[in-house]
């Protein structure tokens, strides 16, 4: 036994003799002073993707038996600042500490309640979202402690509902035809640090509050693989009817206009500017498929966006004017799309290189995705007229594209003077450095949002959470996983639906219980196994296993990041329309689910079934 360890344990000791006897307050300095010996002989340091404490195993057990010990004595004496202090130093040193998680998340909740008379005030609104995300995390990292934390949790869920209930009925009356440049909230655009950003200007705006939208862009084409006939190229809307009903270019069968009144008003800068060059463009792609050129594989769409923007700056389209203050990452863009630089040349002869380096970059940089009314993604557009594409990234957003309302709503209380952001990138789940190498390959920046920023340095705890493995787990778990986890899943969703079959169950189930034998319940590639499994159980119509698959995909969420973000919003939808089914059709349910028994216990099915029951109420709160 160490000499640190022989402190510890006797601090410990003595501390627990205290305990028995009532005496909390002195419990809890002998508690901490067990810990001040780990505070204060092994600080920080950094390991490759994170940065943690290296403490020996039996070091590591008293560390977490005196930091659960105080949370408990601090949190009994109704010491809530000091709980919540203590408890988010400790997951410094451990973030595994489930304990420490759910009394930090108790403590942010009970002083919100003693902190302000106004259930509503914004202050109380951000500390109970952190306290929730707080609790889930405890949930999913020790199911044991679900019977403990689900009633606190039901509470804080109610009460977000009463203060979201004014922002929930303000999003459920939004329509495209309202969500104008009139009427969205107070916000600025301004200059922050290579590029533009959006930041309130009000004092603070709440959630679910349009802030920008997305109707009249300056710029849109359909995707190369809907034939042009994903989007209207006059006016956005997407193409409901799935044919051309003649309004089909002709001659280069390249866009679509939903209407008589549409093709009339663009026909003239369609035909001056753009139809020659999509004629070459369709040569060129033959070409390339022919020769079996080196381009990227969104080439065509890229070029295809260029040569509309190109066509509406021509025109000086109002907001051709504001190309130039989106952030395109010129030289970067030269550097890693320099075999389409050529092409891109033979398309536009006229133009110089730089400009044509400038275009692509802001395309490809700023342009956001057109969904249709299912959410696939038919088309993209270029805002400039409004603020759209002024949107910065943050890997915890605090906005996020509503295709339903046709605008970008917030997703959570945000502050005055803070930035408004958008996510980029869906695999928000993700470590950061996974996070940053998908943005720096596809927008050409390294990202420094505050959650990477405080995973760099250590302060965001759930980095290493993210990349859990088990104490005997094989030799670079994460690394083996991600490779196998990966291709298996990209080859399911790349199937037809009519191809997903038992089969293809049997082998994604059978990869999770192998990779659960080395990797944390919330290690990431398991989250990308579950968003699979929850694909293929809806496609064989297997509604309950849907249902708890939507269930721990949405646990996770709530841990990683607060408010209402869009795949929040989709698992809620999911579980609800499998509830419904399961509803209906009970005396069926069994037999539509054979598969069920084959699935193994995941996460904890107590935890599971206790957020499948809170479905509801997490419905409620984000205004479905």
């Amino acid at each position: 036994m160490t000499s640190h360890h022989q402190t510890m344990e006797s601090s410990r000791l003595a501390a627990n003799e205290h305990f028995k006897n009532g005496r909390l307050q002195e419990a809890a300095v002998l508690y901490t002073s067990a810990l001040e010996v780990v505070f204060t002989n092994f600080p920080r340091t950094k390991l490759g993707k994170s940065t943690t404490t290296t403490l020996p195993q039996d070091l590591l057990d008293e560390f977490t038996k005196s930091a659960g010990n105080v949370a408990t004595c601090l949190h009994k004496l109704k010491k809530f600042g000091d709980c919540a202090a203590v408890c988010h130093r400790a997951l410094q040193v451990n973030p595994f500490l489930a304990k420490c998680h759910a009394f930090l998340g108790m403590s942010l909740m009970d002083e919100a309640a003693l902190s302000s008379s106004s259930s509503s005030s914004r202050g109380v609104v951000v500390a109970r979202e952190e306290a929730h995300m707080h609790l889930c995390r405890a949930m999913f990292l020790l199911p044991a402690m679900t019977a403990q934390l689900t009633p606190y949790i039901t509470m804080l869920v109610d009460t977000l509902s009463k203060d979201y209930e004014t922002c929930a009925n303000r999003d459920a009356s939004v329509s495209p035809a309202v969500v104008t440049s009139s009427s969205v909230a107070s916000v600025r655009e301004a200059a922050q640090g290579c590029g533009h950003g959006v930041f309130v200007d009000a004092a603070t705006i709440d959630a679910a509050t349009p802030i920008a939208s997305l109707l009249h862009p300056f710029s849109v084409v359909s995707y190369s693989e809907t034939d042009g006939l994903g989007v209207c190229v006059a006016c956005a809307t997407p193409n409901t009817v799935g044919n051309d009903d003649g309004l089909h270019c002709p001659q280069c069968k390249r866009v679509w206009f939903c209407s008589d009144s549409c093709r009339a008003s663009y026909s003239i800068q369609h035909a001056e500017h753009e139809c020659a060059v999509f004629v070459k463009l369709t040569e060129m792609v033959k070409q390339i498929e022919v020769r079996q050129l080196d381009v990227p594989n969104d080439f065509e769409d890229i070029a295809t966006h260029c040569i509309v923007t190109r066509s509406a700056m021509k025109v000086k389209k109002s907001g051709y004017e504001r190309i130039q203050k989106l952030e395109n990452h010129m030289v970067e863009v030269s550097q890693t799309l320099a075999p389409i630089g050529s092409l891109m040349k033979d398309l536009f002869p006229n133009e110089s290189e730089e400009f044509i380096a400038q275009l692509v970059g802001a395309v490809r940089c700023n342009a956001l995705e057109v969904c249709d009314a299912t959410g696939l993604g038919i088309g993209q557009a270029l805002h400039t007229t409004g603020l759209a594409s002024f949107f910065n990234h943050s890997c915890a957003p605090n906005c996020a594209i509503d295709h339903r309302s046709q605008s970008i709503l917030t997703t959570r209380t945000v502050r005055k003077d803070e930035e408004l952001s958008i996510a980029y990138i869906p695999q928000l789940y993700w470590p950061m450095n996974l996070r940053r190498e998908g943005l720096a390959d596809r927008f050409f920046f390294t990202c420094r949002c505050r959650r990477c920023s405080a995973a760099e340095s250590g302060e965001d705890v759930m980095e290493s959470v993210l990349c859990g493995t088990l104490p005997n787990a094989r030799p670079n778990a994460t690394d083996y996983y991600h490779a196998v986890i990966e291709t298996l899943c990209s080859g399911v969703r790349s199937r037809h639906v009519s191809d997903i079959d038992k089969g293809v169950l049997k082998e994604l189930l059978d990869t999770r219980t192998e990779a659960e034998k080395h990797l944390m319940p919330c290690h990431y590639t398991l989250q990308d196994l579950r968003n699979t499994l929850t694909f293929v159980y809806s496609v064989m119509g297997m509604a309950p296993d849907s249902r708890r698959s939507c269930s721990e995909e949405l646990l996770l969420w709530e841990s990683l990041i607060p408010g209402r973000l869009p795949v929040k919003l989709d698992k809620l939808r999911n579980a609800a329309m499998c509830r419904d089914i399961e509803e209906q059709n009970n005396s069926t349910a069994a037999a539509v689910s054979s598969g069920s028994e084959e699935v193994a216990v995941r996460v904890s099915d107590a935890a599971v079934e206790a957020l499948s029951a809170l479905l509801p109420r997490y419905s409620s709160m984000y205004g479905l």
